[in-house]
């Protein structure tokens, strides 16, 4: 469950809140996405807050992190195949938000 919160990330990402660069930067454990929201006194500031990625930045984006996961995984099995600062708990976790995000666009378009 603690590491559900990568998650989140990829969630503030849709909606424009953090950039690519930050939803990219797979070497550390993420604190910004919940105080992004905690911070919004009511949905009015919030929604100010909000530039929409587009449906196809948001359904391309989960290929992006399946191949650094694929690449993680790789490691794992080869430890000398390179993958730089990348952590596959990390990269995992903000896959499984970007997956969801892209079923529920499937659902609702």
């Amino acid at each position: 469950v603690a590491w559900e919160y990568e998650c989140c990330r990829s969630v503030v990402w849709a909606p424009g809140l953090i950039e690519d660069e930050e939803l990219e930067a797979v070497s550390g454990i993420c604190d910004k996405a919940i105080k992004l929201v905690s911070e919004c006194a009511d949905m009015q500031q919030f929604k100010a807050q909000c530039k929409p990625r587009s449906t196809e930045d948001i359904l391309t984006m989960p290929d992006y992190f399946y191949r650094i996961h694929r690449a993680c995984i790789e490691h794992r099995v080869r430890p000398d195949t390179p993958i730089g600062e990348l952590n596959e708990e990390v990269v995992m976790e903000r896959r499984r938000g970007l997956e969801w995000l892209g079923r529920l666009i499937r659902y609702i378009t």
